[in-house]
Formats: structure tokens, C-alpha cells, sequence
């Protein structure tokens, strides 16, 4: 996954903390 496409999908979750995290991988829907 490309940086831009988890900062998207990320500020779409309202989380911006959690794609500084290396565990966003796990919380990834797709």
C-alpha cells in the first residue's frame, strides 16, 4: 500500500494518529 493511499483512507477514518502507527496495516479493511 502507498503512503498516499493509507494518509487518504486515513483521514477519511479520522484517525490521524493511527497512520503514523505501524499497526494501521491490521486495522485495514482491504
Amino acid at each position: 500500500y502507498a503512503p498516499e493511499d493509507i494518509i487518504e483512507y486515513d483521514y477519511e477514518y479520522g484517525e490521524a494518529e493511527y497512520k503514523e502507527a505501524e499497526s494501521v496495516t491490521v486495522g485495514y479493511p482491504l
